[in-house]
């Protein structure tokens, strides 16, 4: 029945040689394979965050290395717009013994993996960057609404990170709460300079 809807002639011997079978079977062919392909053969970029940083990085990507960056992050965007092809004679990226962080470089519009796929210093440093930005803002957002509450702030940070798949660490805990008690000393000069 596939061949007698594809064949003009209308043929029911399976045998026919019919070009027009062979050209959307070939095509179908060709299509499974590339997907295949491009889902079995990622290509890796690997980066080196502070522990806490990587470890939130992480769970908020699924919670899995490699990660599987969303389409339209921040993170995926810079990907698209820093990815170059990698120079000639350069080898490949290998994975460093520092790397905790592992992405899988998704597939672009204009951008094929297989050949966009080496990220230079300057931009891998502005994505690790934009990756510290990003866990300051969640990390503010989230309990600077808690300052009224009668908590010990302690205790507050170690349920933040808790939620957030930071490990409990007082290394961790204790860089966590530095960054808040400076975000809130600068939050608290801003809300004094405007009421001047």
């Amino acid at each position: 029945m596939y061949n007698q809807i594809i064949c003009s002639e209308k043929c029911t011997n399976s045998l026919h040689l019919c070009p027009k079978r062979y050209i959307v079977s070939d095509f179908l062919f060709n299509f499974v394979i590339t997907y295949i392909y491009l889902l079995m053969s990622q290509i890796l970029l690997y980066l080196h965050l502070e522990p806490y940083l990587a470890e939130w990085f992480v769970h908020e990507n699924g919670g899995t290395n490699p990660i599987s960056l969303p389409r339209g992050s921040s993170e995926s965007d810079l990907l698209e717009r820093f990815l170059t092809t990698p120079v000639p004679g350069r080898p490949g990226e290998v994975a460093p013994d520092d790397a905790n962080v592992v992405i899988a470089l998704p597939t672009f519009r204009d951008k094929d993996p297989r050949y966009y796929n080496y990220l230079p210093p300057k931009a891998r440093k502005t994505i690790e960057r934009n990756i510290y930005v990003r866990f300051r803002c969640e990390m503010w957002q989230e309990l600077h609404t808690l300052d009224n509450v009668d908590a010990p702030i302690s205790d507050l940070i170690y349920s933040w990170m808790e939620n957030h798949g930071i490990s409990d660490d007082p290394k961790n805990w204790e860089t966590i709460r530095q960054m808040y008690y400076r975000k809130r000393k600068t939050h608290r000069r801003k809300v004094q300079n405007k009421k001047c």
